[in-house]
């Protein structure tokens, strides 16, 4: 009986260190200073590794950064396990990972580089904490399958080409802190229907809203006082534009939304 116990405390030990462990020896890592590293890497063999967990000490120093390029072209990672020591995420630091299902970003992330995610054509659902101060440009841009989408509440700025061609993103709630919609930042999403903009937001970027050809109709709020060249561009089934304000302001382009559907101005919301 004891033999049988002990036999079933090892397995348990064995079980619960693979659970747990991380993956070191499949990461490339680069010194910083004396406390911290990044990774800048991996491993490139025939095991085809599907899973990666970044731990958050190597050699003694803090793991704070994924390194751009890092994971980059990887054809076979499907779940990445980031640390809560990351700060950075680099620019296209996980481009074109076409079997990356999940990814967490840490909440004491700070910066996440240019198209991060550009093409992870294998991801269905991210959120971003708060605190992120510098979050670049075409992060997700090409995630064709991305439809569940958490944004933080201290967000101001949705980046150009954020979303872009995100083609199964059908609803997105857009947290009350965004004050400006950067250009593309949600152009050719196709299966876009319903978006409904917060109180606060004061800018909308040229394209932003293009070859959005599944939206139906759209609010702007008073608050809104510039729209650049053509940010509702060739929407088919845009029918209907409802405006708070009275008329077209100074700030918005000439070429504001085209074609031109019917416009409702002085729209009081129910």
């Amino acid at each position: 009986m004891k033999r049988i116990l002990c036999i079933f405390a090892f397995i348990s030990i064995l079980f619960l260190s693979a659970c747990v462990s991380d993956d070191t020896e499949s990461l490339k890592f680069e010194k910083i200073d004396d406390s911290s590293c990044r990774v800048v890497g991996y491993v490139k063999d025939n095991k085809k590794k599907t899973r990666y967990k970044i731990p958050e000490y190597y050699d003694g120093m803090l793991v704070v950064e994924i390194k751009e390029w890092a994971f980059r072209d990887n054809e076979d990672v499907e779940k990445i396990i980031l640390p809560n020591s990351i700060v950075t995420i680099g620019v296209v630091a996980f481009q074109r990972c076409k079997k990356l299902k999940s990814i967490n970003i840490p909440n004491g992330t700070k910066t996440i580089g240019d198209g991060a995610f550009i093409d992870c054509e294998s991801l269905e659902k991210i959120e971003l904490p708060e605190g992120v101060d510098d979050m670049g440009e075409t992060l997700f841009m090409g995630c064709i399958i991305l439809k569940d989408v958490k944004l933080p509440n201290d967000m101001k700025i949705l980046t150009g080409g954020i979303f872009m061609q995100c083609n199964s993103l059908v609803e997105i709630n857009l947290p009350e802190s965004i004050e400006i919609i950067e250009d593309g930042a949600f152009a050719h999403c196709d299966s876009l229907k319903k978006i409904k903009f917060p109180s606060r937001l004061t800018e909308i970027g040229s394209y932003a809203f293009s070859f959005c050809n599944s939206l139906e109709e759209i609010v702007i709020p008073r608050s809104v006082v510039i729209i650049n060249k053509e940010a509702f561009y060739y929407n088919d089934k845009l029918k209907k534009v409802y405006c708070e304000v009275e008329e077209k302001l100074e700030g918005w382009n000439k070429f504001w939304i085209h074609p031109v559907p019917e416009v409702i101005w002085s729209y009081k919301e129910a």
